[in-house]
């Protein structure tokens, strides 16, 4: 019944115009993924995930002309190279660091995160990359591929529809995050 999802509805606005308030647009395309995706596994309707895909498609139009700081890394992102040494630093030390783990990588402790801005964080990947080279982070994707579909594994076979929608919820949040962080670092 759509008029249950009314107060629902309310406070994931609310949420969601805190976090474009706080200018957190990450953390707001995160917010969305896991609310369309959490009402399609409790309705099945698949009009939740296609108006979120509009929604998204909205923002990112929308996004880059309201912020400013937004259109700055956006254009980072999309050309490194024409300010390698300003605002594309950031992604063209990663660039260089995922090359030059090569194949197998630096080794474990190897790398030089200093010198990727933001390596602890957003930017983990690469010094995963950089370490353990094109095999390592396979291999890491790979497991944590495996980690999503045991946690939708958990969601199917839970005992209730509660226990169900928290584990696939829970397991929507990791996964949706990891790709959103692994698109931006791997610039897809």
């Amino acid at each position: 019944e759509p008029r249950q999802l009314v107060p629902l509805a309310i406070a994931f606005g609310i949420a969601l115009g805190v976090l474009v308030y706080q200018r957190d647009l990450g953390a707001s395309l995160l917010l969305l993924v896991v609310f369309a995706g959490m009402l399609y596994m409790a309705t099945g309707r698949k009009t939740y995930p296609l108006a979120t895909l509009g929604f998204v498609g909205l923002g990112a139009l929308a996004a880059p002309r309201l912020f400013s700081h937004v259109q700055v890394r956006v254009d980072a992102w999309l050309h490194p190279w024409a300010d390698a040494a300003g605002n594309g630093y950031q992604v063209t030390q990663a660039l260089f660091a995922l090359g030059s783990g090569g194949l197998t990588g630096a080794g474990i402790g190897g790398g030089s995160p200093g010198v990727v801005p933001a390596a602890a964080t957003d930017y983990v990947f690469v010094a995963v990359g950089e370490e353990m080279g094109l095999i390592g982070s396979l291999v890491v994707l790979g497991l944590f591929g495996l980690l999503v579909a045991a946690g939708f594994g958990v969601a199917l076979r839970a005992a209730d529809t509660f226990r169900s929608l928290l584990a696939a919820g829970l397991t929507l949040a990791l996964g949706a995050q990891a790709f959103i962080i692994l698109a931006g670092v791997l610039r897809v």
